[in-house]
């Protein structure tokens, strides 16, 4: 039940924290290929008290996901219309029948940039993941995908965040937010690796990856 009301947060969420200019969208137009664009975009913190109730859910629900894997990441983002996704390489299987370590496969890492009024990035409440570094990822499942190359493995996102952790410690900057939605300007939020409003939700965030490492270590 809690899951169905979250599911329902998420979408209020995402409407309140500015869906800009829907009802008079004209074009797309991809600005994925200008030289720093995420410097120009807007991302979107997790107001702090839904933060706390996600991370208390996910304590639970994260070990029970049928594919969990440290990963290291080995390329940028790749931005698709619609969707995003990014290349890793396993370096170890937590759970998961289908997949060995030494595999190279491809996770999708959030949805697309949006041009719509102000551009954003729907990165699901998480920085994109840095190459070379180890992450520890929870996925749902293979998805269906035209490009047959490399598997495409989709990240758990029944939550209001994308639950992928890095192994390395990295402090966060909470940006203040006015009372129309909760976006800030990605290159102020850009070293980070969550995205909050609260310090509430940003340590409820921190002692989730804490336990999850713990459980899960290198």
């Amino acid at each position: 039940m809690k899951m169905r009301i979250l599911a329902g947060i998420t979408a209020l969420v995402v409407v309140g924290a500015g869906v800009f200019g829907v009802i008079n969208r004209q074009t797309y137009t991809d600005i994925t290929n200008e030289k720093n664009f995420m410097e120009k975009l807007q991302v979107a913190e997790l107001p702090g008290q839904f933060a706390v109730t996600v991370c208390e859910e996910m304590q639970e629900r994260l070990p029970q996901l049928p594919i969990i894997l440290r990963v290291r990441f080995t390329d940028d983002v790749e931005y698709l219309f619609g969707t995003s996704r990014q290349k890793i390489c396993v370096q170890e299987v937590y759970a998961g029948d289908d997949i060995r370590v030494g595999d190279t496969i491809y996770i999708t890492t959030g949805k697309n940039v949006s041009t719509m009024g102000e551009a954003t990035a729907e990165l699901g409440f998480v920085n994109t993941p840095k190459p070379d570094c180890d992450y520890l990822v929870f996925l749902s499942g293979e998805r269906d995908s035209l490009d047959k190359s490399l598997p495409v493995y989709d990240v758990y996102a029944e939550s209001l965040f994308r639950p992928v952790f890095c192994y390395e410690d990295i402090e966060n900057k909470i940006v203040p937010v006015g009372e129309e939605n909760t976006y800030v300007p990605y290159k102020d939020v850009k070293e980070n690796e969550f995205f909050c409003t609260s310090e509430e939700g940003m340590k409820a965030w921190q002692d989730l990856k804490k336990n999850m490492l713990d459980r899960y270590p290198i």
